[in-house]
C-alpha cells in the first residue's frame, strides 16, 4: 500500500512537471510567434517607409531637374 501511495505521488509529480513544461513550451512558442509577427510587421513598415521616401525623393529630383531645364530654355530664348 505504501508503494502504491509513493507510486501515485511520483506519477502526480511527473504529471505536474510535464504539464508545467508543456505549458511553458506553448507559452514560449506563442511568444516567439508574436515576436516574429511584430518583426515582420516592423520590417514591412520600414520597407514601405523607405520606398515612399525614395519615391518622394525621386519625384522631387525629377521636378527640380525639369524646372532647371525649363529655366535654362527660357533663359536661352530670352537672350
Amino acid at each position: 500500500m505504501e508503494g502504491d501511495i509513493e507510486w501515485d505521488i511520483e506519477r502526480d509529480i511527473e504529471g505536474d512537471i510535464e504539464g508545467v513544461m508543456e505549458g511553458d513550451i506553448e507559452r514560449d512558442m506563442g511568444d516567439i510567434e508574436r515576436d516574429m509577427e511584430w518583426d515582420i510587421e516592423g520590417d514591412i513598415e520600414k520597407d514601405m517607409e523607405r520606398d515612399i521616401e525614395g519615391d518622394i525623393e525621386e519625384d522631387m529630383d525629377r521636378d527640380i531637374e525639369r524646372d532647371i531645364e525649363r529655366n535654362m530654355e527660357g533663359d536661352m530664348e530670352g537672350t
